[in-house]
């Protein structure tokens, strides 16, 4: 499904679900996740099973390593999270991250940086409703959740430059749980994590 026949409050949706982590990673502290992978065999044939003959001697493991990392942050937003019912899964790189923060002001990336060291709200909008009466997402006004409208514009901004999927069906299979996104937000994945997860949504 395409963002565009999403509800309109999917990128303030997508903005509280990266708000946590980027309060994580913020200002040097990304996780880095690989992107691509390759076998490495120890024993030099890619086609070997890596067993050894010898009774009680266990053979070489082939391992996956990576070849190309990324530094991103990645979020859920679950359907009771939004207007919008739909479970998405958010995903931005630090390249896309500072691409958009270059895009605006001296001020706006002194609030943006005040407000990831120091807000205290759990995200930046909050559910209300509107004049009509329907489901809505407004700043948070708080005053020590220091989302002020520079902030929110941003945060609005950089959810839009995330890569964004809606998942349904089989795809909700392959999804992390939030322990192993919030794990994940603090260290990179491992190999072996990858492998399992990559197990898991096959």
């Amino acid at each position: 499904m395409d963002v565009s026949d999403l509800h309109p409050s999917w990128p303030r949706a997508a903005a509280n679900s990266l708000w946590k982590p980027l309060k994580h990673a913020f200002p040097e502290s990304w996780p880095i996740a690989p992107t691509d992978w390759t076998v490495n065999d120890p024993t030099g044939n890619p086609r070997t099973g890596g067993r050894n003959t010898t009774p009680g001697i266990a053979g070489p493991v082939p391992k996956m390593e990576p070849i190309a990392e990324v530094q991103r942050v990645r979020g859920i937003v679950e359907p009771s999270d939004w207007p919008g019912r739909k479970t998405l899964r958010v995903w931005l790189s630090r390249e896309a991250h500072d691409a958009e923060l270059a895009k605006v002001g001296t001020q706006t990336r002194y609030e943006y940086s005040r407000a990831m060291r120091k807000s205290r709200c759990l995200v930046p909008f909050v559910q209300t409703v509107n004049r009509h009466g329907s489901p809505a997402l407004r700043r948070n006004p708080e005053v020590d959740a220091l989302v002020t409208p520079m902030v929110a514009a941003l945060m609005e901004s950089l959810a839009k430059a995330a890569f964004v999927e809606v998942v349904t069906g089989t795809l909700e299979e392959a999804l992390l749980t939030e322990r192993d996104i919030r794990r994940a937000q603090m260290d990179a994945l491992r190999p072996t994590e990858a492998l399992a997860v990559l197990a898991k949504a096959q």
